[in-house]
């Protein structure tokens, strides 16, 4: 390679990192939409790394609407929208995959397809809290087992504010680290 070849191709990848720097930056400046406005506070966000059949990972952020609805979002590391999801308590109203808008039933068979075992869909804003999502569930500080699913808790040293666990089954890991909000 000539030297002309190394300045190119450092120019190049010069010009290719600033591109994607300005690309996250666009991306990350995004403004307040008046829906945003309508969020009493923020419960919990943090990152879901899935492992398994299918290998992801994700941003979330679960959040509870004035009128006591729940709305999940699902973000790339880049904070490309990806998926949304509203609950009534721990029920599903509606799943939203790119374009597609999925019914409660279409959206259990979507998640069984995509991570190749059935996920319970009524547990996972409880799930997503590290709490169990059936009051009578026997529950230790390591974790706790429900409908075949087994949440592992591990604890940071001096954080109080993140919390770490993984939500097991089988071949299936789903490791959460979430930022605990408080209004």
């Amino acid at each position: 390679m000539s030297i002309s070849d190394l300045i190119f191709s450092g120019l190049i990848g010069r010009a290719i990192r600033a591109g994607l720097v300005l690309l996250v930056s666009v991306v990350g400046c995004q403004s307040v939409s008046q829906r945003d406005l309508n969020f009493e506070t923020t419960v919990v966000e943090g990152l879901l790394s899935v492992s398994g059949p299918v290998t992801q990972s994700f941003k979330f952020n679960l959040r509870r609407e004035l009128d006591g609805l729940e709305r999940l979002e699902l973000r790339s590391r880049l904070g490309l929208r990806l998926g949304e999801a509203l609950f009534d308590g721990d029920q599903l109203i509606w799943l939203q995959v790119g374009d597609q808008m999925l019914n409660p039933g279409a959206a259990e068979r979507y998640l069984e397809e995509t991570l190749s075992v059935a996920f319970p869909i009524n547990a996972l804003t409880s799930w997503l809290r590290g709490k169990p999502h059936e009051p009578t569930t026997w529950e230790s500080d390591s974790g706790f087992t429900e409908q075949g699913w087994t949440l592992q808790r591990s604890y940071n040293e001096g954080s109080e504010s993140y919390q770490k666990f993984m939500i097991v089954k089988g071949e299936l890991r789903v490791k959460v680290m979430m930022k605990v909000s408080t209004p």
